[in-house]
């Protein structure tokens, strides 16, 4: 019966030990489990700010896109109105040549007949 009764008690103590073992273990799974479960958080904050850099990102790339393209658009402009008043100058200045080239041969007639 002694024998029994050790048997029992070493029984009772390693039934206590692996509860306590079985305890600790279960701890160790709750820590691990609230780090897991805050590292996955961390990473879809993560992504969530990356999320929204990419919007912002490609926000402003739009803008950018269009910004170009109206300035294009108004270089575009300015070059034919440049281009517009460079050729009306031209002509005016061709007329007035043309005037005053016309007024000196008219001149010179003028003076060769006065002096015959």
């Amino acid at each position: 019966m002694a024998a029994e009764e050790t048997q029992r008690r070493q029984t009772k103590v390693t039934i206590t030990s692996h509860a306590v073992t079985i305890e600790n273990l279960k701890e160790d799974l709750d820590k691990k489990e609230k780090r897991l479960a805050k590292v996955l958080d961390e990473k879809m904050q993560a992504q969530n700010e990356i999320a929204t850099l990419q919007s912002v990102c490609q926000m402003a790339q739009q803008k950018l896109e269009s910004a170009n393209s109206a300035h294009a658009k108004e270089l575009k402009t300015l070059r034919a109105d440049f281009t517009r008043e460079m050729e009306a100058k031209e002509k005016k200045l061709q007329d007035e040549l043309a005037a005053k080239q016309t007024a000196y041969e008219k001149t010179v007639c003028d003076i060769m007949l006065e002096k015959d």
